[in-house]
């Protein structure tokens, strides 16, 4: 059996929310990816992959009346949940509701460049053969 090897580090990958309106563009992780175990992640289903934020794009389209590109903003095409601390903002697609990334809240972002992007929207063969970190424990909310 062939264990299926990952594209090359300079590829760059796309998610994609399950109705199309939300697309991140992000270079191939060059660290393992996350499967988080806290009460949030968990409850997600999420893989999440870490990048500098100055190296992604999130495009919003067919969300609302005009289609929009950003690089690092809050779009307008998803809404988020915080909780906690409040200090992570959990964007999911407004349309289907896919949970696409995380980032820090406005007013943590120029500290903390950076955003993490669920690898469960990415092609499911772009998974085949990589073997996420688990982190963290179940905590309370």
């Amino acid at each position: 059996m062939t264990i299926p090897q990952p594209p090359p580090p300079s590829k760059s990958l796309t998610a994609i929310c399950h109705c199309t309106s939300i697309m991140l563009t992000f270079p191939y992780p060059s660290k393992p990816f996350t499967e988080c175990h806290c009460s949030i992640c968990r409850r997600y289903g999420a893989l999440w992959a870490q990048f500098p934020s100055d190296s992604v794009t999130i495009t919003c389209t067919n969300v609302t009346d005009t289609n929009t590109s950003i690089t690092n903003k809050i779009d307008t095409g998803t809404d988020f949940y915080v909780w906690g601390d409040k200090d992570l903002q959990f964007h999911r697609c407004r349309k289907c509701g896919c949970v696409m990334y995380w980032m820090p809240r406005e007013g943590l972002r120029e500290e903390h460049k950076l955003v993490s992007f669920n690898m469960r929207m990415v092609e499911e063969k772009i998974l085949e053969g990589m073997k996420p970190v688990v982190k963290g424990g179940l905590k309370k909310a």
